[in-house]
């Protein structure tokens, strides 16, 4: 498989104590660390919408990498939303748009698979079903 950019090891005998990792001048060496496959890995958060440069620096120089944030809403490949845009957050139980891409926040519903009917159903933690399904997960050998 290809080197792609951002999968990067250090060079034989680097210090990872040495180099440090900034993006767009703000130092965040501290998210990275030597994994146990051998990368030198992070996750970089805080990103701004747009355009940032992620910069790694070591003894034997530096390397940069430009990523792009995108909004949530996106677009992120597919172009701007498209208008006339009807949002329906509401109607669809996941309450008023935080913003004017209708974008809103998370929904988490839990269901269980009846032993009787084989069917889903709506799950309470408070009043587990006496008809809850169960299945055994063997180990991989």
């Amino acid at each position: 498989m290809p080197a792609r950019p951002w999968d990067k090891t250090l060079p034989a005998g680097s210090d990872p104590a040495k180099v440090r990792v900034g993006v767009d001048g703000r130092d965040i060496t501290a998210a990275f660390a030597v994994r146990p496959d051998g990368r030198f890995a992070g996750l970089v958060t805080g990103l701004r919408v747009g355009a940032s440069t992620v910069t790694a620096r070591g003894p034997g120089g530096a390397v940069r990498l430009t990523v792009t944030n995108h909004p949530v809403g996106g677009p992120v490949f597919a172009g701007p939303q498209v208008q006339p845009w009807f949002c329906a957050t509401e109607q669809n139980g996941l309450g008023p748009p935080q913003d004017a891409q209708c974008n809103a926040g998370p929904r988490y519903d839990l269901f269980y698979r009846s032993s009787l009917t084989g069917l889903f159903r709506s799950y309470d933690p408070a009043n587990p079903p006496i008809d809850l399904a169960y299945t055994t997960t063997w180990p991989s050998r």
